[in-house]
């Protein structure tokens, strides 16, 4: 696989999901946790280094925001977990909590507890995955995207996708499968 262009930590997070993957090509799920929406896009195969559309994409919905935020990650997790079932599973890629130095905005989530509970649905994810025998693999954001914003996101998979891309939670997820697949 060429990986030109990639910065180290995004030539690191494409071997990861490779070892894991252990010359299968899938299925593979992108998961992009967060406490008010989950992101997750499947590919039944992600090789050939050409840039293909998910499977499915979506993001968790039917989260009762009036409930406690371990019963709302409970949901999260029965809800991945039929998407799981539904295409089967060889690795599923999480995206883990990162707290970005310098951002107000992060330590403002920080602060809230908001990183505390995304890292506990994280950990959901994990054990769901480990329980059912999947691989999980756990990522930073800057390991996959580095510092780009969620437009650039958008953008980038408009173009590599024929001006296709989802615009909420489920972006990231798609374009962690494109940066893993080395055409993001």
């Amino acid at each position: 696989m060429k990986l030109k262009g990639y910065s180290l930590p995004q030539k690191a997070y494409i071997t990861r999901v490779m070892k894991a993957l252990a010359g299968e090509d899938g299925p593979v799920h992108f998961i992009d946790p967060g406490v008010t929406g989950t992101g997750y896009a499947t590919w039944v195969e992600i090789g050939g280094q050409r840039a293909t559309r998910p499977i499915d994409c979506g993001c968790v919905k039917g989260i009762k925001k009036n409930e406690n935020w371990q019963d709302r990650a409970y949901y999260v997790v029965g809800a991945l977990t039929k998407v799981f079932d539904e295409y089967g599973t060889r690795v599923v890629v999480v995206e883990w909590p990162e707290l970005w130095t310098g951002s107000s905005r992060s330590q403002t989530a920080a602060e809230r507890g908001d990183i505390i509970k995304l890292a506990h649905l994280c950990g959901e994810i994990d054990y769901c995955c480990r329980e059912s025998g999947f691989k999980c693999v756990l990522v930073r954001p800057s390991e996959w995207k580095g510092q780009l914003g969620k437009q650039a996101v958008i953008n980038r998979i408009k173009r590599r996708l024929n001006n296709w891309s989802p615009t909420s939670h489920d972006a990231d997820a798609v374009a962690m499968g494109l940066v893993a697949m080395g055409v993001f």
